[in-house]
């Protein structure tokens, strides 16, 4: 578990890639996990790391589409939060190079 006051640590790994990142914490009965929700120039670059309360891990998700044609990308699970963060950082880079190349 992540609390609000460890993302002191946590945000200036996101800031040196260009990358802030807020912290989720659920209030849903029926949602069992936090997240870190990651934004680009306060873009939500829709990739998230998933923070397993139950169980424990972290896991970095990529999103796309919306509403029913959503789809949930798996990007990788980790033990370490540094790890995680690691990846989700990978994850965006990669898809702001996918978005110049296309346009």
């Amino acid at each position: 578990m992540i609390l609000p006051e460890d993302m002191q640590h946590v945000a200036p790994r996101f800031a040196k890639a260009g990358l802030t990142a807020k912290l989720v914490v659920t209030a849903e009965p029926d949602v069992e996990d936090d997240q870190i929700e990651i934004f680009a120039d306060g873009v939500d670059t829709r990739v998230t790391i998933q923070i397993a309360l139950v169980g424990g891990g972290f896991y970095v998700n990529e999103y796309r589409g919306e509403g029913s044609s959503l789809v949930l990308i798996p990007r990788g699970e980790f033990c370490s939060l540094g790890k995680a963060i690691d990846r989700a950082i990978e994850t965006v880079a990669a898809r702001q190079l996918a978005a110049e190349a296309s346009s």
